[in-house]
C-alpha cells in the first residue's frame, strides 16, 4: 500500500511549531511539537508560578519572623541588663541570636534553589513539606539547646547566690565589692552625699556596675553581708532611698522565676517546633505510600467517528 505524504513543519495541515530546536528534525531524531494554545498554557504556567514564588516567599518569611520574635525579643532584653550577663555571661543569648540568623540565611539559600534549579515538575508539595521540616527541625533544635542552656545557668546561679554567695563564683567577687563600697559609704563625709560614687576614693569597677542596677532594678540594698553603719542614708549605695531587703534574695528570685522561666519557654517552643516537623515528615511519608486513584484514559477529540455524530 502507498504511504500518504509525510508531515513536515511546512505542512498545510500541520499548524504546529517546533520548540525545541527551532529548526527541522535531524536524521534519527524526533521533532517536538507544540500548538499555539500550548504556548500559551505554559506562559500561564509561568506566570502562576512567579506569583506563587511571590506568596511562598512573604508569607514563609512571616511566619519565620513570628517565630524568631519572643526568642530573640527575650535574648535582646537579657543582653541589655548588666545583671543578666554578669551572673548568666553572654553565650546562650549570642549562640541563639546567631542561630536564628544562620537559619534565615540558610532558608532564604534553599528557597532560591528551590525556584531557580527545580524544575517546574518537581516542585511538588511534598519538597515544600520536606523544605519547611528541615528548616524548623534546625530551628527547633537550636530553640532547645539555647534554652536548656539558660535555664540550666540561671537555676545554678540562683542556688549559688542562696546558698553560698559570700564564696561562690561569680558572686564572691560581688561580695567583696560591696563589702568595701559600704565601708567607703559608712565614712561621715561620704554618707553625707547622695550617692557612693560621688565619694573620694570611689572606683568604677564592673561589680560596682552590678551593684548599681540591683538598686535601681531590684529595690534592694546590701549583697551577701549586713554592713555596720548608722543612718538610712548610708544602707544603700547609690541613691538616699532606705530599701531594706536583701540583693542576694532578690537577684536569686529574678534568676529563678524570671530568667530560669524565658529559658524554658525558649525549650519547649523548641520542642514544639521538632514536633511539628516530625509530624509533616509522618504525613509524606503516609502520603508517598498511599495509592495512587486510577484515571480513566480520556479519548483523542479526532477518535474514530465521534466527531461524525452517530451513525445509523
Amino acid at each position: 500500500p502507498s504511504q500518504g505524504p509525510a508531515l513536515t513543519p511546512a505542512h498545510p495541515l500541520t499548524a504546529m511549531v517546533y520548540t525545541s530546536s527551532g529548526g527541522p528534525p535531524t536524521e534519527g531524531g524526533s521533532p517536538t511539537w507544540s500548538s499555539p494554545a500550548a504556548q500559551a498554557a505554559e506562559a500561564n504556567y509561568e506566570h502562576a508560578d512567579r506569583g506563587l514564588q511571590g506568596l511562598l516567599v512573604v508569607f514563609s518569611t512571616c511566619i519565620l519572623f513570628l517565630l524568631f520574635a519572643l526568642p530573640l525579643w527575650n535574648s535582646a532584653l537579657l543582653l541589655s541588663s548588666v545583671l543578666y550577663t554578669y551572673f548568666l555571661g553572654s553565650g546562650p543569648m549570642i549562640v541563639l541570636i546567631a542561630s536564628c540568623c544562620s537559619v534565615f540565611f540558610c532558608y532564604v539559600i534553599l528557597l532560591k534553589g528551590f525556584f531557580q534549579s527545580l524544575p517546574y515538575k518537581a516542585r511538588s508539595a511534598q519538597t515544600v513539606a520536606m523544605l519547611a521540616g528541615a528548616v524548623l527541625t534546625a530551628l527547633g533544635l537550636s530553640f532547645m539547646l539555647c534554652g536548656h542552656s539558660l535555664s540550666d545557668r540561671a537555676l545554678s546561679s540562683a542556688h549559688q547566690v542562696l546558698a553560698d554567695c559570700a564564696f561562690a563564683e561569680p558572686s564572691a567577687e560581688l561580695a567583696r565589692t560591696s563589702a568595701l563600697l559600704y565601708v567607703l559609704r559608712s565614712s561621715p563625709l561620704c554618707a553625707a552625699r547622695s550617692s557612693v560614687e560621688l565619694c573620694t576614693g570611689y572606683v568604677a569597677t564592673p561589680e560596682s556596675a552590678v551593684l548599681k542596677v540591683m538598686e535601681s532594678d531590684l529595690h534592694c540594698s546590701t549583697f551577701c553581708h549586713k554592713p555596720q553603719v548608722t543612718g538610712a542614708a548610708a544602707s544603700v549605695l547609690f541613691s538616699r532611698v532606705h530599701l531594706g531587703a536583701p540583693c542576694q534574695a532578690a537577684v536569686a528570685r529574678e534568676l529563678e522565676h524570671f530568667v530560669a522561666d524565658l529559658g524554658a519557654q525558649t525549650y519547649y517552643q523548641g520542642c514544639m517546633l521538632v514536633l511539628i516537623a516530625v509530624v509533616m515528615s509522618l504525613m509524606k511519608i503516609m502520603g508517598s505510600c498511599s495509592p495512587m486513584p486510577s484515571r480513566p484514559k480520556a479519548l483523542a477529540p479526532d477518535y474514530g467517528a465521534t466527531s461524525y455524530g452517530h451513525m445509523g
